[in-house]
């Protein structure tokens, strides 16, 4: 999988070929228009996977917050090991 770059008129011309680079290698295609991002081509799978991780991250509107909080915990050394944790629920 890579992501390319390409103008509106490349993509004009070259269509067809791009759906079947997405589909068949999952690249990536970010089309310009005057040398600015204005689109971008992906596979359907590609698509509905993104589709699913944003359902799952609006189901808990705290993630971000959620996961960098636990990065800062993580970096101070504030860690758990799993087996002992189990210990505490079992």
């Amino acid at each position: 999988m890579s992501v390319k770059t390409l103008t509106a008129t490349e993509a004009r011309t070259k269509f067809l070929n791009l759906i079947k680079a997405s589909d068949q290698s999952l690249d990536r295609f970010v089309i310009t228009v005057q040398g600015v991002p204005k689109a971008v081509l992906l596979s359907y799978e590609d698509f509905m996977e993104l589709e699913e991780e944003l359902e799952i991250l609006a189901q808990n509107p705290n993630f971000f917050e959620d996961r960098k909080r636990a990065h800062q915990e993580y970096k101070k050394g504030e860690t758990v090991i799993l087996e002992e944790l189990s210990k505490e629920f079992t």
